[in-house]
């Protein structure tokens, strides 16, 4: 449906998602706003919808639902279940839980079950230009897929900025790479806490390239820019830090040129050159 679209529409106290493209292909949603919505409000429904463009529009205080989905109890402003979608030019403001979520499946959900595709093996799309502010969780949450983040700004999340990253190039064009952006951990340069725990948890491999990226205000030893997955269920606070190397994959295994940092307390648990 190349001709269709959403487009310059306001939509206020939903009680169940604000725009669900279920099924259907190459709709350009755009310059639309929302407010007070819940459960996944900008929404791609079975995993198998492609080709479809998010553009210009803003969320505001997507908050949790237990009607719905189980992935509803935890929303995001964008619910993205195929990679091979444009979302560019975005803004997320004060969610419960995530901004934009790249959730991957091996098989579609619902009645597009197909158990010959798998979303996870999509090429991606484009993620460009987004902003997300004080979403409660996470502001970027990428499940099983290699990406290029481009152009984007992160700030005040409780919990983590971008979540980790399947690696394997270290090459902007054709890898996985998060280049030209801001990552803020409180947007109050008067605050001495940071909000954000984490700004980037980087790649488990090697290959991931982090470009031209800026971090600001990451002010107390409870934050910190950049740290390596961890393993769930792993205890580390006695180890060394050779032991917690091997628990948590840190960053030797990263690229990184032009990092720039500003009012960072503490840079924890990188190789940074």
């Amino acid at each position: 449906m190349p001709s269709s679209y959403v487009r310059e529409c306001s939509i206020r106290k939903s009680f169940n998602r604000a725009v669900n493209v279920h099924g259907t292909h190459y709709v350009k949603v755009s310059r639309n706003f929302i407010y007070d919505i819940m459960g996944g409000a900008y929404f791609l429904e079975d995993s198998v919808e492609i080709g479809n463009e998010f553009s210009y529009n803003l969320a505001i205080f997507v908050k949790t639902s237990s009607s719905l989905l189980n992935e509803d109890s935890t929303p995001a402003a964008y619910w993205v279940t195929n990679p091979n979608n444009t979302v560019i030019h975005n803004s997320v403001a004060g969610g419960t839980h995530f901004g934009f979520w790249y959730r991957l499946l091996d098989r579609p959900d619902g009645p597009s079950f197909d158990q010959n595709y798998c979303p996870k093996k999509i090429p991606l799309g484009r993620f460009f230009n987004n902003t997300i502010h004080s979403s409660g969780r996470i502001g970027s949450e990428w499940s099983h897929v290699g990406i290029e983040t481009k152009n984007n700004v992160y700030h005040n999340h409780f919990s983590k900025n971008i979540q980790p990253l399947i690696a394997t190039f270290y090459n902007e064009n054709t890898g996985p790479a998060i280049l030209n952006s801001i990552i803020i951990g409180n947007s109050d340069n008067l605050d001495t806490k940071s909000l954000t725990e984490s700004g980037i948890v980087l790649a488990w491999d090697r290959g991931q390239l982090i470009k031209n990226v800026t971090f600001i205000n990451f002010p107390s030893d409870k934050s910190h820019c950049m740290r390596g997955p961890e393993i769930h269920g792993t205890c580390f606070n006695n180890l060394s830090q050779e032991k917690k190397s091997k628990v948590f994959g840190f960053s030797w295994l990263e690229k990184k040129l032009n990092i720039e940092y500003r009012i960072i307390q503490i840079l924890e648990d990188q190789r940074f050159e």
